[in-house]
């Protein structure tokens, strides 16, 4: 990868599978895309025969514009963590992470969510605090696992809760 980036935490887990964090070390102008930068580790993990044991993947504060493809070929991704970026969009084939238990997307710029994530019937933790929902986005109350949600400082037209929040039976955080 490229040393303006680097891979400030990278552990494996108990059962084998591996958890990355990244970083950008500075702030040249120059600096490649960070996407480019990931692009790279994954095709090596890929080559490496590694993409199954990824279990999280930390990309918060990269300054991403897009969330990187190859995340989301990730088959055994518990956890993203995607704060502090530029992002306007969550990509539909976020609902291939059927293993994602957190997912964490504040401080972006998104004012909606795809359907798909209805996909990710295993998530128990969404953060979807600072940014720009003017509502709940509709399929966040059709995750069935879905213990802790995070909503603050958006911009939420009605503070009140919507009746759909009663589905949610599992959520002990809002």
């Amino acid at each position: 990868y490229h040393p303006a980036y680097e891979v400030t935490s990278s552990y494996r887990l108990p059962d084998g599978r591996c958890h990355l964090a990244f970083a950008r070390v500075g702030s040249d102008p120059g600096d490649p895309d960070p996407g480019q930068v990931l692009t790279a580790v994954f095709h090596r993990a890929e080559q490496d025969d590694l993409l199954d044991r990824v279990a999280t993947v930390d990309l918060t504060g990269l300054g991403l514009a897009r969330v990187p493809p190859e995340v989301l070929c990730l088959p055994r991704l518990s956890a993203l963590h995607l704060g502090g970026n530029q992002l306007t969009e969550v990509p539909a084939d976020i609902g291939r992470l059927t293993d994602l238990t957190t997912l964490v997307l504040a401080q972006n710029n998104l004012e909606s969510l795809p359907r798909e994530i209805e996909r990710l019937d295993k998530l128990t933790a969404l953060n979807l605090s600072d940014n720009r929902f003017e509502s709940v986005p509709p399929a966040v109350f059709r995750l069935p696992a879905l213990t802790a949600l995070h909503l603050e400082r958006n911009d939420l037209r009605d503070p009140a809760l919507p009746p759909e929040i009663g589905g949610l039976r599992n959520l002990t955080s809002l």
